[in-house]
């Protein structure tokens, strides 16, 4: 009786590991598939393996230079096709000329604004200066795009905002300020204007007649002289008319 019983264990055991292990091989195998996110995380990957540092490098083609960017290793990553290649700026792009003309390139190799215009500035902040034969000025963002254009000029941007020149009468050209969405801040009422420190910025109001203004356009202070130079701090310096020509000389804002 007792063996009976032992026997009849021993074979439930075998019978129930059988079972297992036959459960266990048809099992369906599931093969691990990439989910949406991961997708996009793998393609920002590969982005990310792009070299962090190139360098301007150029070779000799006849007697021409032909400039592209090389890694650490001295190996050209974009092809050496143009006449000038600059440093990369902090959001990955860089000034390149091709035909005498400026674009924008980015670290793949794609041109991201193509080599159109005579002159592209640093970036002030997400925006850049690019001037169309010296005589049209734009703004343009990180992405190339076009944020504000004008007839006329604009210089670099400090504290936010750049002084523009714009054709206001026949052959009369002011000076006033925009903000970097290319929207005027300070209406161009100056004959000739600096950018802002402290926020405070110089501009001249007719001849021998300056003032200081804040970034509201609101005068500050106004200064009866022949001829101001530039703004440092909290002093003026300025060139005065004498009998044996112009001196110059040092000046507090307040006078």
């Amino acid at each position: 009786m007792i063996r009976n019983k032992i026997i009849s264990a021993i074979l439930s055991g075998v019978l129930c590991l059988s079972f297992a292990a036959c459960s266990n091989n048809a099992s369906p195998q599931i093969q691990p598939t990439l989910s949406e996110n991961a997708e996009t995380k793998a393609s920002e990957k590969v982005k990310n393996e792009l070299p962090k540092e190139l360098y301007p490098a150029y070779i000799m083609q006849g007697t021409e230079k032909k400039w592209g960017f090389i890694n650490r290793q001295g190996e050209f990553i974009i092809k050496p096709e143009y006449e000038r290649t600059e440093d990369f700026f902090e959001n990955g792009l860089a000034r390149v000329t091709r035909d005498g003309k400026v674009g924008l390139i980015d670290r793949a190799g794609k041109l991201v604004v193509e080599p159109k215009y005579s002159y592209i500035s640093d970036y002030s902040g997400k925006i850049v200066i690019a001037s169309e034969d010296w005589t049209k000025d734009v703004i343009l963002n990180e992405k190339g795009e076009e944020v504000f254009s004008i007839e006329g000029s604009i210089r670099d941007f400090s504290e936010g905002l750049a002084p523009f020149r714009q054709k206001t009468g026949t052959d009369q050209f002011n000076w006033g300020y925009l903000n970097e969405e290319g929207k005027v801040v300070i209406e161009p009422n100056y004959k000739e204007a600096q950018g802002f420190k402290n926020g405070k910025a110089l501009v001249q109001i007719s001849e021998d007649h300056y003032g200081i203004i804040d970034t509201k356009g609101k005068l500050v202070n106004e200064i009866q002289n022949d001829r101001i130079i530039s703004l440092s701090e909290d002093t003026l310096i300025y060139l005065k008319k004498g009998t044996e020509g112009y001196r110059s000389g040092y000046m507090a804002i307040d006078g």
